[in-house]
């Protein structure tokens, strides 16, 4: 299981390095190394992206998202590998756990309470 935890961070690694190079500049000189990201971006997240959407990215398209630290940052990948409880999910939704419990009625899942 280690290994395997390893090698999904180090996917996740790469794939922001991939977006990064994406959210760069674009132009002439930039072209090659941008059809490199998008053959990173593929092959470690492993989404497919289809061949014009990349045509154009590679071209002219800039990947925006969030600020840059925000892009390195383990935001996500945290998640990831430590869950949350279910009562931190709730918190960050801003709901309740008795809110939580009268739209889950008699449902099974885990009380918020002691999970």
């Amino acid at each position: 299981m280690t290994k395997h935890k390893e090698d999904r961070q180090a996917d996740i690694e790469l794939v922001k390095l991939a977006l990064n190079m994406l959210s760069g500049g674009s132009g002439k000189n930039t072209t090659a190394s941008r059809l490199f990201a998008i053959e990173m971006l593929q092959k470690y997240s492993g989404v497919t992206i289809d061949k014009a959407v990349a045509d154009k990215w590679a071209e002219d398209g800039d990947i925006k998202f969030g600020s840059m630290a925000q892009a390195l940052s383990n935001i996500g990948t945290d998640d990831i590998f430590n869950p949350p409880s279910v009562a931190e999910i709730l918190r960050r939704q801003g709901t309740s756990p008795e809110e939580f419990r009268k739209m889950m009625g008699s449902s099974p899942l885990p009380d918020p309470d002691k999970n």
